[in-house]
């Protein structure tokens, strides 16, 4: 029988289909080869087309995943920070860029009121909740736009709050993949 005859070409060929495959062309007889292998190292003739190209673009997807984390853990975040934010990446004591622009939409600002608000509400003033403190003064800094935080970002902006009187610092984090250690230190 041959499968890539017009009149019995299938879409979907077991193990025991390929016993009787037979081809003058020679790509398709390695092929067999290769199913056949595949056949006898599973020992099963359940195995089909089908089932091995999914197993093969599922095996494929997790592979390209692999790929695109090692590539990450080898490579510095993209240069678009030079381009848009105006800054060397990898110069710490290079701190004059960005912009003084802490509510770039009222949704990015949320978490920042909230955990604001928690600390430093007016106490004892019969409205709402009191604060965690009296007598606060909210410094705002905005290091993170939106998740994309950077070791240096984050040492400048602790370095401008402590030179402009923080005394108490908080800040939140979500980073779920560091792609190096950046190595940042401060001077």
């Amino acid at each position: 029988m041959s499968l890539s005859a017009p009149n019995s070409v299938k879409k979907k060929y077991s193990c025991a289909d390929l016993e009787d495959f037979t081809s003058t062309n020679d790509t398709a007889m390695h092929v067999k080869k290769i199913m056949v292998s595949i056949c006898n190292e599973n020992s099963t003739d359940e195995i089909t087309n089908v089932l091995l190209l999914e197993d093969i673009e599922g095996e494929l997807g997790q592979m390209e995943n692999e790929i695109a984390k090692l590539e990450a853990a080898d490579n510095a975040p993209r240069n678009y920070r030079g381009e848009i934010v105006g800054d060397n990446y990898n110069d710490i004591n290079d701190r004059f860029y960005g912009n003084n622009n802490v509510m770039v939409s009222k949704k990015s600002a949320m978490h920042g009121t909230h955990v604001s608000g928690i600390i430093a509400a007016a106490r004892n003033n019969g409205k709402g909740m009191d604060g965690v403190a009296d007598n606060v003064q909210i410094m705002s800094i905005r290091a993170v736009p939106d998740g994309d935080e950077h070791d240096k970002d984050i040492a400048l902006a602790i370095r401008y709050a402590v030179d402009n009187g923080a005394k108490i610092i908080n800040m939140s984090f979500g980073k779920g993949f560091l792609p190096k250690n950046s190595g940042l230190t401060m001077p």
